[in-house]
Parts: structure tokens; sequence; C-alpha cells
């Protein structure tokens, strides 16, 4: 069982009437790919290959998923070139429903806590932390997006700024404690998650548009954090007020 591989989605999904069995099975072949927190980032024709379709089919499929809200989708393209380069997926495990076939909609701009079923999974390791039995007490099964909206006081919260932050810019573990610019790199983490959970994943769209050229890399964010959090990331937000709009991108 060593080379065994798994797919985890959405328990929802498969009591969904609206997804058919082929787009369950595309849904099935993304959760193949799928980090801790959902990410993944196949190529189509990858996905094809697993479920034995054509890419233009695998496309119908996964922008259904994403009408449905199982899925999000998010266009990537090289920072030198400006090319379109293939597209990175979240599957959606923190899912807000009313009934067990109806999804949050992406549109939701209030969307009710999620909830819980006995036999659905739990599939991210940061809403196992922030609900440990030991502390756990009413809402803490909640998203920790929900906890700190709600004035919850969570012992995880520095480490979840860590791991969001991570997984936004696609980084393995950084080594936050390794030296005193990274410790400061640290704080300025934890402090601007705090202030907005969306802006890491706000980050990555203007990077992609409007940052184009005021943006960092990811090469060069780790290797100069301090010019990333006094240059970069204060021009950022400079565009971002000025623009005076409300954060670009939700759920990162």
């Amino acid at each position: 069982m060593s080379n065994a591989r798994f797919s985890i989605i959405q328990a929802a999904a498969v009591r969904d009437g609206r997804v058919s069995d082929s787009q369950l099975r595309t849904l099935s072949a993304l959760g193949i790919y799928g980090d801790k927190l959902g990410w993944c980032f196949p190529k189509q024709s990858t996905l094809g290959e697993d479920v034995g379709k054509n890419q233009q089919n695998i496309s119908k499929d996964i922008q259904a998923l994403v009408e449905f809200g199982y899925v999000e989708s998010h266009p990537q393209y090289d920072q030198k070139t400006g090319a379109r380069m293939q597209n990175k997926y979240r599957l959606i495990f923190d899912l807000s429903s009313q009934s067990d076939d109806t999804p949050m909609s992406q549109s939701d701009d209030t969307p009710t806590p999620p909830r819980r079923v006995d036999n659905d999974p739990i599939n991210d390791p940061i809403n196992e932390r922030a609900s440990d039995e030991k502390t756990s007490s009413p809402g803490s099964e909640l998203p920790i997006e929900w906890q700190i909206a709600a004035g919850k006081d969570l012992k995880d919260t520095h480490e979840i700024a860590l791991i969001k932050f991570e997984a936004a810019f696609q980084f393995g573990k950084l080594p936050w404690d390794s030296t005193s610019t990274w410790q400061k790199f640290r704080k300025f983490v934890i402090a601007e998650y705090l202030k907005s959970p969306t802006a890491f994943g706000e980050y990555i769209v203007w990077r992609a548009g409007e940052g184009k050229y005021k943006s960092m890399s990811n090469v060069k964010i780790r290797t100069q954090p301090q010019v990333f959090m006094d240059t970069s990331w204060q021009e950022f937000i400079a565009d971002k007020t000025s623009a005076n709009t409300h954060p670009f991108l939700e759920g990162v």
C-alpha cells in the first residue's frame, strides 16, 4: 500500500444532483493532486489522461464545478513574458450549504457558516488545529476567518497566517526564525494577515496585472524579504488604496 494514492473531494458534491457523473470524475481527478488546503495545479491534459477525456471536456467540467462552487480557478501568467500558463485550482473544502445539495455560491458576499456533516472528511489541518478538543468552544468548528471575525482568541492564528502566506505564494516551508530579518518578516506577515486574510491572494492577482512592474517574483521575495516589506508590498497597498476598491480576490 505504500504506493497507494487517494483523492479527497467534497462529500456534498456526491449528493449534489447538479453534478454529473462526468463532472464528479473530473473533480475526483483534481482531488488526486490537491494539497492539504485544496490547492492543485495539474494540466488539463493530465486530468484528461487520468479520466480518459479530451481537454475540451475537462475544461467544460471544471467550468461547471466552478459555477457550482466546488472549485476555484485562478489564471496564472509568466512574470517575464506575461504569457498565459496553466491555471491553479483550489478545491473548496469549507463549503457553506443550507441543504445537502446546495453549496455556497462563489458570488455570496456574506456566506453562511458551514454546516458540518458527521461523515464529512476534515481536509484542512488548519481547522483541525483550531478546533482541538482541549480548547474547543461554541463556534470552534468554523473556518479560521469566521473565528477571527467573531473575535475569537486563537492560539494558532500566527501559525495559520504563515501557512496561508506559504500557500498563496506556493512556497514550501520558509525559514521564519533563521535570521533577524526573517523574524521581522514573520511578524509582518502575521500583522498583514490579521488586517486582511485575503491580502496575500490579492497581491498575487495584482502582480499578474496592475502591479506587473512593481511586484516581486517569488524568488526575489524569498531572497529579499526586507525589500518586499519596505517597497513592493507598500506599492501594492498604495495602489489598492488609490483604487478604492474591495479586495481583488477572496478565499486565499
